[in-house]
């Protein structure tokens, strides 16, 4: 029997969860922060999927992250999301040390669990998003490339820096 798409990535997020949590117990930081990592980004494709956005780079998993702890009013999600990001680089790097390595992963799985949340629920009723949301939404939901999507957004910022 083969996996559901639309349960694919939330199975592929329990599966890296565990993976983690056993390297974790190993004392092998390095392979449970990958895991970690690998459970954030299947949980965040698991809701994309939902809510029909495009999830096939890196950029857009940061820009599905940002997007739901808007649409929620969490900004702790982007400290948690930056975590699981900072487990993924360490990967290749080995740079963290095992105290940051526990408390990112610790983070990670936080968020993995706040964001099944979300995913159970549903977009919030009644959200509104603001025009930088709406532009967000229009990425996600493949109305302009990366490329357009963040030269819109340096333009947005320069105006804001220069008071405009």
């Amino acid at each position: 029997m083969t996996t559901p798409p639309e349960n694919h990535h939330r199975e592929m997020c329990l599966h890296y969860l565990s993976q983690g949590a056993a390297e974790l117990a190993q004392g092998d930081l390095l392979q449970a922060g990958e895991k970690y990592w690998g459970a954030v980004s299947q949980q965040l494709k698991a809701i994309a999927d939902e809510r029909n956005w495009h999830h096939s780079a890196h950029y857009l998993l940061a820009a599905i992250a940002e997007q739901l702890a808007e649409e929620r009013e969490r900004p702790e999600w982007h400290e948690n999301y930056r975590a699981a990001e900072l487990l993924h680089m360490n990967y290749y790097e080995d740079n963290l040390g095992n105290s940051y390595l526990v408390q990112y992963s610790s983070q990670a799985q936080s968020l993995i669990a706040q964001l099944e949340e979300i995913r159970l629920a549903g977009p919030p009723p009644g959200f509104s998003p603001d025009d930088e949301q709406r532009h967000r939404l229009d990425l996600l939901n493949g109305a302009v490339s990366v490329a357009q999507y963040a030269r819109e957004r340096r333009e947005r910022n320069r105006r804001r820096a220069r008071g405009r």
